[in-house]
């Protein structure tokens, strides 16, 4: 009779507990000395602070970052199946100064959907020659700064499918990936960026970057935004617009092998010293003078910029016409040749006259 009630009083004292839910469980990470492996899990867990930690406790600043102390110790990161139903809001710092990181497992539980910041997120990962976030969903995030600085061992990045609708920083996004040889940004949207200095700073082996899609109306600081990236023979920055950018200082210092600037614009900026600084290869309506080194030579006309002929249109000077009629783009014949630059017909096609 005694164990009856005794049963029955334990069955009721655990109806009256809270029943432990979903709600309940926590996104953690978690080190593992012994295999100098984090691993990120989602479930019913109590870090401990130590080598244990809730993923929402970071802070987001390194100075406070959960592990911190171990940043440098850490040769593999595992994500786990059950961190697929976590929902993180920011991923900035997680692997900064990760030095040792040489493997990522599982990216593909990783679930960015309602993350708004990546700052910082893989700088210093200098021993990854590999890493996979094609499946990062970046629709919310607004801060993508200095994403993969120092993330000097990867040769290749897709960030194809990233949706930057919503970011408005990416200074030194790509600051020291230093094995790089291509990048294709041609899908980012930078509409809402203000913010680009540094953002390819010492790209030294970059050889090939579109930039086509830039729409950089809101850009205001240019800063050292293509320093050093000296495997470049050219540039196609013919939709930049750079009315609001204030700070155009050492944009392409060190770009020696940057043969061609593709723009039709004329820059000016209140701070320009040595933007074309060691750009000893650049020639465009002139060729480059060491002297004149600042955003006056920022110009198609008596600068370093080329400009951009669209397609179906052929660039002469007016002099190597031949004897050819001129037309101008309303069919009025003209009295020899053209006397001021622009479109014009001649031999059934449309031709620029420099």
């Amino acid at each position: 009779m005694k164990k009856k009630i005794t049963f029955l009083f334990l069955s009721c004292l655990l109806a009256l507990l809270p029943a432990r839910t979903l709600a309940d469980a926590v996104a953690y990470a978690q080190y593992d000395e012994a295999t100098k492996t984090l691993t990120f899990r989602y479930g019913d867990f109590t870090p401990d602070g130590k080598t244990s930690w809730d993923v929402g406790d970071t802070r987001f600043n390194y100075n406070t970052l959960a592990w911190k102390n171990y940043s440098t110790s850490i040769t593999k990161v595992v994500f786990d199946t059950s961190f697929s139903e976590a929902r993180p809001t920011k991923c900035n710092w997680w692997f900064y100064n990760c030095g040792n990181l040489t493997t990522i497992v599982g990216m593909e539980n990783l679930n960015t959907s309602e993350v708004t910041s990546m700052a910082l997120m893989f700088m210093g990962c200098s021993s990854l020659t590999s890493l996979d976030v094609s499946h990062f969903n970046t629709e919310k995030v607004t801060s993508m700064n200095t994403m993969f600085a120092g993330c000097s061992k990867l040769t290749s990045l897709d960030v194809s499918n990233f949706n930057t609708e919503n970011v408005t920083n990416m200074s030194q996004m790509f600051n020291v990936c230093s094995s790089l040889t291509s990048l294709d940004l041609s899908n980012f949207n930078t509409e809402k960026v203000t913010t680009m200095s540094n953002m390819f700073y010492a790209c030294t082996s970059l050889a090939s970057l579109n930039l086509s899609s830039f729409n950089t109306e809101k850009v205001t600081n240019m800063y050292c935004m293509f320093q050093s990236c000296r495997a470049l023979t050219s540039l196609d920055l013919s939709s930049f617009n750079t009315g609001n950018v204030t700070i155009m200082s050492q944009m392409f210092n060190g770009c020696y092998g940057l043969t061609t600037i593709y723009c039709n614009g004329t820059w000016t900026a209140d701070e320009s010293d040595n933007m074309f600084n060691n750009c000893t290869s650049l020639k465009g309506a002139v060729a480059y003078d060491a002297s004149k080194v600042d955003a006056s030579m920022a110009n198609p006309e008596t600068g370093y910029f080329t400009r951009k002929i669209p397609d179906g249109i052929q660039a002469v000077g007016a002099n190597e016409a031949g004897n050819a009629p001129w037309y101008d783009l309303n069919g009025r014949r003209l009295q020899g040749a053209p006397t001021q630059q622009g479109i014009y017909i001649r031999g059934g096609r449309k031709v620029r006259v420099r």
